[in-house]
């Protein structure tokens, strides 16, 4: 495949990360080289991330970046500074490794709390 796709997965309620899960697992299961990364989520609140690692699925948990809903009194300056830290961490990584298969659980909630511009997420400045 010469260009990407990307499937967007929203609303509320439960099943968004489920799917991107059950994506990853089934690029895995395909032989593609899978990264999968995490916002908003905090480290060992679920088996998702085990389960993948246990897969050989390259994984990443921003876990830093809080949600402004969740956490209304954080201080939205060092939070957009987690946001860049964090934009960067896969570019290193995709130094290290081509992947076929990128997830970015949550990464849509960036745009939607205003954390980051649509232009910001595409690298445009």
């Amino acid at each position: 495949m010469k260009n990407g796709l990307v499937h967007i997965y929203t609303g509320e309620g439960k099943g968004k990360t489920t799917t991107a899960v059950g994506m990853a697992v089934r690029a895995k299961s395909r032989g593609l080289n899978t990264f999968f990364a995490q916002f908003f989520k905090e480290k060992n609140t679920g088996g998702e991330i085990l389960l993948l690692n246990n897969l050989d699925i390259t994984t990443a948990i921003f876990d830093r970046i809080k949600s402004p809903y969740f956490h209304p009194k954080i201080d939205k300056t060092i939070l957009g500074s987690e946001i860049k830290k964090a934009l960067f961490c896969p570019a290193d990584i995709f130094k290290e490794n081509k992947f076929d298969f990128m997830i970015l659980d949550e990464f849509i909630c960036l745009i939607s709390t205003g954390l980051l511009s649509e232009k910001g997420c595409l690298g445009v400045p």
